[in-house]
């Protein structure tokens, strides 16, 4: 199963068919960054009207090559990133791409170590299926990338994955 995750601090913007970013505050700042981080000419201002109202909320943008997910925790002004709504979230995103056989990037965020690490372990068991004793396993072709801008950060988390 290690094969399809690894932790990368590059990337090639053709490279996969889904980006998957977690915004927990500052929404503004996070879509100006994620718009200069995948070259979009902008992202459509109506898509987020709801985030006001301090609820979680899951978007998608799709362009002609690739698809964004958005997963937002908390409205303007409500700060949801401690650890444990993160590893519940990063669990669920998991779960929602098994056997998907696309190419998927996960934005990591925070800069605490452990946090990062657990985002990626939860993800990890959220992906992770047992087949052990099945007759009809499915041959996975599913990429899961999880990105940090940071290559420190990166190389210190590539443990979680093995």
């Amino acid at each position: 199963m290690e094969k399809n995750f690894k932790c990368i601090s590059t990337f090639k913007i053709s490279e996969f068919n889904t980006y998957t970013f977690v915004i927990c505050k500052e929404l503004k700042k996070n879509i100006e960054y994620i718009t200069k981080l995948l070259n979009l000419d902008k992202v459509p201002k109506k898509l987020f009207d709801d985030y006001k109202l301090k609820s979680d909320f899951e978007k998608n943008l799709y362009t002609d090559n690739f698809e964004v997910s958005f997963i937002g925790l908390g409205g303007e002004g409500v700060n949801k990133c401690d650890n444990n709504n993160l590893y519940k979230t990063f669990g669920r995103l998991g779960r929602s791409v098994h056997h998907q056989n696309k190419k998927y990037f996960i934005h990591l965020i925070e800069n605490d170590i452990n946090i990062i690490k657990n985002q990626i372990v939860s993800y990890i068991l959220g992906y992770y299926n047992f087949n052990e004793f099945k007759s009809d396993k499915i041959k996975d072709k599913t990429k899961i990338c999880f990105y940090h801008p940071k290559k420190k950060i990166i190389k210190e988390v590539t443990s979680a994955i093995y």
